[in-house]
């Protein structure tokens, strides 16, 4: 497909990070987009094709595929998914992937490759953070010319991993045994990354080869709660978690990683060690939804009947 615009290839382009990132460049028009993706004819995939967006296959388990996908492109979107289905080890298959996005970038001379990462983990030890951090390492080495794009908690998780549940007597409850209910967690709206990374393409000579750190809110689960009940005029049950029910929750099946990425967070907020700009994350886009905001717009999800 011929175009006399830029090519920005995205991603994940059917999922929540590169879904976002296609609709503010189709938004904008600056941009040709294309999308990757293992499978063309999904239903997500046809909606991209509707809004103008060429759709292409590409399996980051086949890395000619990649190249081919990326050809003539100035620009990528990329991110990977630690969490997908797939055989051996969780990390190192997000490493695989991650490095097989750079080796294409580097192969077809992309001009500005934009990732989505997170902070190397130390002792925490997280492994969904330190895979994305050992790419955003391969990549900083790579010559690449990049962006590494780090992010925090997204709000979408209250609406997906973490909903409230509606009793028999019609009261909501929030029960998150693996959310301290006092301590903090910086998040923001995945809807609205693709905000943050259209200011990168669009002001490269400011950006390359440089962190954007991003973040748009502060906050507990009990002031989560305060606001939910605020917005709806609704009395929500917050059964508390304290420490002791923190702990407990890591040997929930599956959910030792995530254990380990709340309890990061907690104690870098918690210490003031954090490294994210808020004012940055607004003043790149000031039209940046809070924890408020976002649950004003979205309070039908997060009280569903």
């Amino acid at each position: 497909m011929s175009t006399q615009k830029p090519i920005i290839v995205v991603t994940g382009a059917t999922g929540s990070q590169g879904g976002s990132v296609v609709k503010f460049l189709v938004q904008d028009g600056s941009f040709h987009v294309r999308a990757i993706t293992r499978n063309t004819s999904s239903a997500k995939a046809k909606e991209l094709a509707t809004k103008g967006v060429e759709v292409v296959q590409a399996d980051l388990n086949n890395p000619d595929t990649v190249v081919a996908a990326f050809k003539g492109a100035y620009g990528v979107f990329g991110v990977t998914n630690y969490f997908e289905p797939g055989e051996g080890d969780p990390g190192d298959r997000e490493f695989q992937h991650g490095k097989v996005l750079v080796d294409a970038a580097k192969a077809t001379g992309v001009k500005l490759f934009v990732w989505s990462t997170l902070d190397h983990t130390g002792e925490y030890k997280v492994d969904h953070f330190d895979s994305k951090a050992r790419v955003d390492d391969y990549l900083k080495a790579s010559g690449v010319p990049r962006v590494s794009l780090y992010t925090t908690v997204f709000f979408e998780n209250f609406t997906g991993y973490w909903p409230l549940k509606k009793g028999s007597d019609g009261i909501y409850e929030a029960y998150w045994p693996l959310l301290p209910t006092d301590k903090p967690l910086a998040g923001f709206a995945v809807e609205d990354l693709g905000a943050w990374v259209l200011a990168s393409f669009k002001n490269p000579d400011e950006w390359k080869n440089k962190d954007m750190r991003i973040n748009a809110d502060r906050f507990t689960p009990r002031q989560f709660v305060k606001i939910i009940e605020e917005v709806s005029g609704q009395s929500i049950t917050l059964r508390e978690t304290d420490d002791a029910v923190f702990e407990k929750a890591k040997d929930i099946p599956g959910m030792h990683d995530i254990y380990l990425n709340i309890k990061f967070f907690n104690d870098l907020l918690e210490e003031g060690k954090l490294d994210r700009d808020d004012n940055l994350t607004k003043k790149l886009y000031p039209q940046a939804q809070n924890l408020r905001t976002w649950t004003q717009k979205h309070i039908k999800a997060l009280l569903p009947q």
